[in-house]
């Protein structure tokens, strides 16, 4: 087991790239249980007036914040955006239930700044 932590400078788009050696003429390569942990702080992001429910969720995802939440973004975790809406507003009522069962990170972005949550959807 190898667990590595990536930290970047700057933001952008990174890319991940595996390099494996095998028998001769096999082209396999099998990865098996891998994570990214998105973990990000700002300091304008006030997270103690920040609340989300029920986690895990079945159906509706529950936001609210003590500043206007603009917009909301739903990624699973191969990165692709599976849901995005504009909020503008203080709280609101996301719909999962046609999302598959499994891990989403759920980005909340308010007055210019971000804050990534973990969801479970059951």
């Amino acid at each position: 087991s190898v667990l590595v932590t990536i930290s970047p400078s700057v933001t952008g788009t990174y890319y991940l790239g595996f390099q494996a050696y095998s028998l001769a003429d096999q082209f396999n390569l099998f990865v098996d249980d891998i994570a990214v942990d998105v973990a990000l702080s700002n300091a304008t992001f006030d997270p103690s007036d920040f609340k989300f429910y029920p986690n895990p969720v079945t159906s509706i995802l529950n936001l609210q914040y003590s500043k206007e939440i603009s917009t909301i973004a739903v990624y699973n975790l191969l990165g692709q955006e599976v849901f995005v809406k504009s909020i503008n507003a203080n709280q609101t009522q996301i719909d999962m239930s046609n999302l598959s069962s499994g891990t989403y990170l759920v980005k909340v972005t308010s007055d210019g700044t971000n804050k990534i949550i973990k969801v479970n959807k059951k």
